[in-house]
């Protein structure tokens, strides 16, 4: 399965409501890189709403899937949830005003808050991509993790690096 692209001629004017399921073959895809995977298949739900406001689109995402890989600190194996929660407004990418190259110009906050469609059609699976990407963990841990800390006196014994600075440990400690 996937997302489904939209065409703005097809959208109609009360909006429209999606609950496609995240297939975990799409997903792998999406993952590739990352040393994550599918928990299952499907991996996870999503509630898409577009509504059209003249030649723009409001395009709102919710949704979470189940994926798995290995805890950074433990190296044991891990599941966790990725949800993705976002509001976009998409204009025309022909509306949108475009730099000249080599042109530099600090962007308006009506600029940032605002994307782009291209050829009268809105590519779900692209947006959808992008949220999930955007929250994947950088170090997947479990919650019962604790990280070591620098100064962790064990940790500075087990490791020779550490010896010299031994020397320098306060009488406190």
């Amino acid at each position: 399965m996937t997302l489904p692209t939209i065409h703005l001629r097809d959208l109609p004017e009360s909006g429209l409501d999606l609950e496609p399921t995240i297939d975990a073959a799409w997903l792998r895809e999406v993952l590739v890189g990352t040393g994550l995977e599918p928990a299952s298949d499907p991996a996870g739900a999503l509630r898409i709403r577009l509504d059209k406001s003249g030649d723009d689109v409001v395009l709102n995402i919710r949704g979470a899937a189940k994926v798995r890989g290995t805890c950074v600190r433990c190296l044991e194996a891990l599941e966790l949830e990725v949800s993705c929660t976002t509001a976009l407004l998409l204009e025309p990418a022909a509306n949108a005003r475009a730099l000249k190259h080599g042109e530099e110009r600090e962007l308006t906050a009506d600029e940032l808050d605002k994307d782009v469609y291209r050829e009268d059609k809105i590519e779900l699976g692209a947006w959808v991509r992008e949220q999930i990407i955007v929250e994947l963990p950088a170090h997947p841990t479990h919650e019962s993790c604790e990280a070591p800390s620098a100064g962790d006196v064990e940790i500075n014994r087990r490791d020779p690096r550490w010896a010299a600075l031994e020397k320098f440990k306060t009488k406190k400690e």
